[in-house]
């Protein structure tokens, strides 16, 4: 909060989405974008969850498998979307903390002018990127960017034109299209070989019947057998004017804080009470930005 007060065009990441407390950041309007390609997936072996990161046994799919880590990232990172913040996607590496080589993990932005500092930040605050561990991947949805804002009508007759592309110098699994969080069309690349490159691309038509967010991803298996990913950020779509919203991730989210708060509540966690009242307080302003979240879901979407 200091920094966005003093600085109000930095950037503050998240790190990774699931660090225990980004349910607190996000509500309160610090973060502006995700590693969704984080520094836990290394070039030849994956990180599993660790101490301080968010999990519930409740929701843990049977299909996840030993690729927990990576629906979980990207779950999270869908849910806070599907709430309606609006975050941009990025990569990095830890390159000098975890092995992993310099650029393994990174972000692309589309800038407006030379390449410089400033632009290249703007473009990424502006949510114009894509985060890789691997290929290039570019989405449009009507001509737009990532970042771009789509006023939508139900009573339109013409769909959303959505094209991603993904070029790649490795074999890939998959390129899909995703809009809140589920994929709407997919196209298997597994029979596809680089040589040295190939370029694949993928088309769709939608005509959404609420609020949300368009984005793409291409989806490969590292040599440990996890799997990666290339990731766009999304292009928002605003359907008759109403806001994004979902009571379901909302109560997620509030379910989240509340085990934060429990952990709050324990003794000498905090070197005196006002401390520890601090931190409350400021757990229970996010659980009330959520519980805000929930009730524009119910009156708007029916939820």
């Amino acid at each position: 909060r200091a920094a966005k007060r003093s600085s109000p065009q930095c950037i503050i990441d998240t790190d990774k989405p699931i660090w225990g407390e980004n349910v607190v950041g996000v509500a309160l309007g610090l973060f502006d974008s995700v590693q969704i390609c984080h520094n836990h997936y290394h070039r030849d072996a994956t990180l599993h969850l660790g101490w301080g990161m968010a999990a519930d046994d409740a929701d843990r799919q049977e299909y996840w498998g030993e690729d927990e880590l990576f629906y979980r990232t990207n779950l999270t990172y869908y849910r806070f979307l599907n709430c309606g913040f609006r975050l941009a996607v990025t990569g990095g590496s830890a390159m000098g903390v975890m092995p992993v080589p310099l650029g393994y993990s990174r972000t692309y932005a589309k800038l407006d002018g030379p390449l410089t500092e400033g632009n290249y930040l703007k473009a990424i605050r502006a949510g114009r990127t894509f985060a890789t561990s691997g290929p290039m991947l570019i989405l449009t949805a009507n001509g737009l960017d990532c970042g771009s804002q789509i006023q939508y009508t139900i009573r339109s007759i013409k769909p959303i034109l959505v094209k991603a592309e993904v070029r790649s110098i490795q074999s890939l699994n998959s390129l899909e299209l995703i809009y809140n969080g589920r994929v709407i069309k997919k196209i298997n690349l597994n029979n596809l070989s680089p040589s040295p490159t190939f370029k694949k691309s993928l088309k769709a038509k939608l005509k959404p019947q609420r609020s949300g967010w368009l984005a793409a991803r291409a989806i490969f298996t590292s040599p440990d057998g996890r799997f990666r990913q290339a990731h766009t950020s999304p292009i928002y779509v605003t359907v008759d004017g109403k806001p994004t919203a979902s009571k379901a991730d909302a109560e997620y989210m509030i379910k989240w804080i509340d085990r934060l708060l429990q952990a709050a509540n324990k003794p000498g966690r905090y070197s005196s009470d006002i401390e520890q009242a601090e931190v409350r307080a400021i757990f229970q302003e996010a659980r009330k930005e959520y519980e805000s979240i929930a009730r524009k879901a119910e009156e708007f979407w029916a939820d």
